[in-house]
């Protein structure tokens, strides 16, 4: 009886893309997201008794290569999610696995360094130079 009601909530979930808009499903999404990472923060902050060395770069640089993959490859949610994944998952093992010590292998850290020997930019976001964001009159 219980594999039933979870078999039918399941279906119920699956089906209320196509009854719901797109904002309610956008906005189902980002709970959902939020909830990950606070269920994982939780295991690793309360049970686990570890510092989270970073926990949050991983969820913005996740989001900006999801975004990144969208806007200038075009690419649909459904290729962009498991590469996002993928891409996210090489960039915490690689550094963590050449690292000496826990400091050294903070994630933060680690992404910041990685990101700027690949690139050889920094990570961060481009700016409006001052003379776009003066108002004029």
């Amino acid at each position: 009886m219980k594999k039933l009601a979870c078999l039918l909530l399941l279906a119920l979930l699956a089906l209320l893309p196509a009854v719901l808009g797109e904002y309610y499903v956008n906005l189902g999404s980002q709970i959902l997201i939020a909830v990950i990472f606070a269920t994982s923060l939780n295991l690793l902050v309360g049970y686990a008794g570890l510092t989270s060395l970073g926990h949050a770069a991983y969820l913005g640089l996740s989001a900006y290569i999801a975004g990144w993959l969208a806007l200038h490859l075009g690419l649909g949610h459904a290729m962009a999610a498991p590469l996002t994944l993928l891409a996210t998952t090489a960039i915490g093992v690689i550094p963590a696995a050449r690292s000496r010590s826990i400091a050294s292998a903070s994630a933060a850290g680690s992404i910041r360094r990685c990101w700027s020997s690949a690139t050889g930019r920094t990570f961060s976001a481009p700016m409006p130079s001052s003379s776009a964001a003066r108002i004029t009159e």
